[in-house]
C-alpha cells in the first residue's frame, strides 16, 4: 500500500514550487508546474518589468518617509515660581523664516485653569506636531506629563493661514499643592520641558 501511495495518481498533494500552496491530484503536478511555474520568455520578462516596478515603489515609498520623518526639539526651561509671569524657552531657528520656541504662563485670574503650557512655530501657516509637555520635580525628573499633542503615528494637524504664526497652542493646568512642593527649586524656580517632533512633510 505504501509503495501504491507513492506514486498513486489520485493522490492530492501540495505543489513543491517556493511560494505556491496549491493542492492537486498528482497526475496534473507537471501540467500545474509547467503552466504556472515555467513561464515563457514573455512572461519571465513581464515577471522583471514588475519586479522593478515593485522595487522602485518601495524606494520612492523610503524617500517620502525620510521627507516626512519629524525634526525633534528637546526643550528645557524654567520659571520663577508657579506666580503669575510669562516665561519663554530659547527659540530654535530652522531656516527660512521658520522658528519653534516654547512658553510657559501662570494666570491667577483663572484658578480652575491657572496655567499654560506650550509651543510656538513661527513661518509656517500650516504643520503637523507630536508634542509632550512636561513639569519637572527637583532632580530633573518628570514630576507630571500633559495629554500629549497628536501621536507619533497621527501627529496633531495645525493651521493658522491668515498669520502663518502657529502660537499658542497647549494645554491648560492647575498644580497641585504637592506638585508645587515637589518641584520647587530652593531658589524657588521651577523646570519645564517639552519635546516638540514638527514634520516637514505639510505644506509651508
Amino acid at each position: 500500500m505504501n509503495l501504491h501511495r507513492a506514486g498513486c495518481q489520485e493522490e492530492e498533494v501540495t505543489c513543491p514550487c517556493p511560494g505556491c500552496d496549491a493542492r492537486l491530484l498528482r497526475k496534473g503536478l507537471d501540467a500545474h508546474v509547467q503552466a504556472t511555474h515555467l513561464l515563457s520568455p514573455e512572461k519571465q520578462l513581464q515577471t522583471l518589468w514588475r519586479e522593478v516596478a515593485r522595487l522602485r515603489a518601495k524606494s520612492e515609498s523610503e524617500q517620502h518617509l525620510a521627507v516626512a520623518s519629524p525634526t525633534s526639539f528637546i526643550f528645557n526651561w524654567h520659571a520663577d515660581g508657579w506666580g503669575d509671569g510669562h516665561f519663554q524657552s530659547e527659540t530654535c531657528d530652522l531656516g527660512d523664516g521658520v522658528t519653534v520656541n516654547c512658553v510657559f504662563q501662570s494666570r491667577s485670574s483663572d484658578p480652575e485653569h491657572s496655567h499654560f503650557i506650550g509651543y510656538g512655530i513661527k513661518g509656517r501657516a500650516k504643520c503637523k506636531v507630536h508634542v509632550t509637555l512636561s513639569i519637572l520635580d527637583k532632580h530633573d525628573k518628570v514630576l507630571r506629563s500633559l495629554p500629549d499633542i497628536g501621536t507619533a503615528a497621527a501627529p496633531s494637524e495645525q493651521v493658522e493661514p491668515d498669520f502663518k504664526v502657529l502660537s499658542g497652542w497647549g494645554r491648560e493646568f492647575t498644580p497641585t499643592a504637592e506638585e508645587k512642593v515637589q518641584s520647587e527649586r530652593a531658589d524657588g524656580s521651577i523646570r519645564l520641558r517639552a519635546v516638540v517632533r514638527l514634520f516637514l512633510d505639510a505644506a509651508p
